[in-house]
């Protein structure tokens, strides 16, 4: 792991507050873990870049005609 880095985890039976909102970022954090995964392998330093990128194509709703470019 990259210094620095620090890994925390939430105890949903202790710390609940919303499971549906939850959820939805379990679910986002999963998809884009794969897309990751698939398109760049398992690097890691470029990270930022990759996550502004799923955030933009996820919220803006841009299709994947953008790749064809």
């Amino acid at each position: 792991m990259p210094e620095g880095y620090q890994h925390e985890t939430v105890n949903q039976n202790l710390d609940f507050i919303d499971l549906e909102t939850t959820n939805n970022i379990e679910s986002l954090w999963h998809k884009f873990k794969q897309g990751h995964k698939s398109g760049y392998g398992t690097e890691r330093t470029p990270l930022n870049s990759y996550v502004d990128e799923f955030v933009w194509k996820k919220y803006m709703e841009v299709c994947l005609d953008f790749d064809q470019l």
